[in-house]
């Protein structure tokens, strides 16, 4: 599981506009991102240059990441959080498609251990 900071704290509320439906666990350390299939293909087309398929899935994918501190409200600020999906497109989409538009980047957090 690798570990990443925003370079400025977003508000779970942020992501509405970008039509991420968002839910989290029953201790709000776990966010679950719900991202169209449709808008992940586009988005590998893009990356590949390769054209457009005639069909789309209508189907969603979900991005889990792990919040470093629980949140109690949409309102709060996520700054830290861990997933495994980081090598998987959907986290891709998540970097490039809605935090890079609202001027954030990751930093991923090496920890290492004597």
């Amino acid at each position: 599981m690798k570990k990443f900071r925003l370079s400025q704290p977003i508000l779970a509320n942020e992501l509405i506009p970008h039509r991420i439906k968002t839910e989290f666990d029953q201790k709000n350390s776990q966010m679950k991102l719900f991202i169209s299939d449709k808008n992940l293909e586009k988005f590998r087309c893009d990356l590949v240059e390769d054209d457009y398929p005639m069909d789309y899935p209508d189907t969603i994918s979900v991005l889990e990441i792990v919040l470093e501190n629980p949140i109690n409200s949409f309102n709060q600020k996520i700054e830290i959080f861990s997933t495994i999906q980081s090598e998987n497109l959907i986290f891709g989409y998540f970097e490039y498609k809605v935090l890079k538009p609202m001027g954030i980047k990751l930093t991923e957090i090496l920890c290492y251990t004597l």
